[in-house]
């Protein structure tokens, strides 16, 4: 199910610039766009979030190391980040990369899903 979010916050909407977006759950992984080699094993990953999110970080994290400019790979570590800060730094990654290696829509409306003033 989606949810629609009233009010991301002014940091999170610059930051990102999702003036338009819509922050979601995750009901699927989506379409990974800086390797579609990834979707299978992120979509694994995605689905261990919920059940057992230390398994799903340490995916993410061996996903991250061959592919470090993946932004949707740093919003599953933000996701299974075990602190606020180390949750702000990945997110932060995130953005940054979303920015530069041209994230999908798709990408943004999750990643914004994380933003620091939203948990």
């Amino acid at each position: 199910m989606r949810k629609k979010v009233p009010h991301l916050g002014l940091t999170a909407a610059a930051l990102c610039a999702t003036a338009g977006f819509t922050v979601t759950t995750v009901d699927a992984a989506p379409t990974i766009s800086c390797d579609t080699a990834l979707e299978a094993p992120f979509a694994a990953a995605v689905a261990m979030i919920a059940s057992n999110p230390t398994t799903a970080r340490r995916a993410f994290r061996r996903m991250a190391a061959d592919h470090p400019a993946c932004a949707i790979l740093h919003w599953g570590l933000a996701e299974t980040a075990g602190d606020t800060a180390e949750r702000r730094s990945e997110w932060l990654n995130a953005v940054y990369y979303g920015a530069t290696s041209g994230a999908t829509r798709e990408e943004w409306d999750l990643i914004s899903s994380v933003a620091p003033d939203r948990k």
